[in-house]
């Protein structure tokens, strides 16, 4: 069944030219929820190990959602997602691929400015040091729920009756991470807050240049 260029409009990407004031709501209640996550992380990540987390057998699934986020079978995914839905065409692999990139690098770079130490280092478990210090501290923000979500964002853009599916598999990654006690809670939530932002920014700017582009080839036809 074919789709006009319109109904493929990336629906995130257009949210975000016509409703700023929602986004820098969004935005603000995203940071006040990353705050409140650092400020709570020595109790909550305790409370969580002492009961749901005591259970070992929740370990196995959480290292195979972890697997998944790894480079290889993300790109895997990639290629037979395009050869299997033919209505995607050049821009998901353009789009996939880009945000997986960005994010990886903002993730990066967030990583080395605040330099946190992971729960599971216990000398020195939750502090940040910072980007002065000589240490190898990269808890913040995770990797995999940055990932995760920024993965989801894209699915959710060019499939969004299935939007809730990919955003529940992205909170599924959150849990594995904090069951593994590789991450605190706030961790995983600026994860997610920047995944998700990194991937709604990056498509609205692919949006726009795709805008510009055919916009002067249709003047100078």
């Amino acid at each position: 069944m074919g789709h006009s260029d319109n109904e493929w409009c990336i629906r995130p990407s257009c949210a975000y030219q016509s409703a700023v004031p929602r986004w820098l709501w969004l935005l603000v209640i995203c940071v006040f929820a990353v705050l409140l996550g650092l400020a709570t992380d020595d109790y909550t990540q305790p409370a969580y190990h002492s009961t749901v987390g005591s259970n070992d057998a929740l370990n196995l699934p959480a290292a195979f959602l972890t697997e998944l986020l790894k480079l290889k079978p993300v790109l895997l995914a990639m290629i037979a997602l395009l050869l299997a839905d033919r209505r995607l065409r050049w821009r998901f692999a353009v789009d996939f691929p880009a945000v997986i990139l960005v994010q990886a690098g903002v993730g990066s770079a967030l990583k080395e400015l605040f330099q946190r130490i992971r729960p599971d280092d216990f000398e020195a478990a939750g502090i940040f040091y910072g980007p002065l210090a000589d240490v190898k501290g990269n808890a913040f923000p995770s990797g995999h729920a940055t990932a995760a979500w920024a993965i989801a964002a894209v699915m959710a853009a060019y499939y969004p009756r299935w939007r809730w599916v990919f955003y529940i598999g992205a909170a599924a990654v959150c849990w594995a991470r904090l069951q593994l006690n590789a991450h605190y809670p706030g961790d995983l939530i600026a994860g997610a807050v920047v995944g998700w932002f990194v991937a709604q920014a990056l498509m609205a700017w692919m949006g726009r240049v795709r805008a510009r582009r055919a916009a002067r080839a249709l003047v100078a036809d």
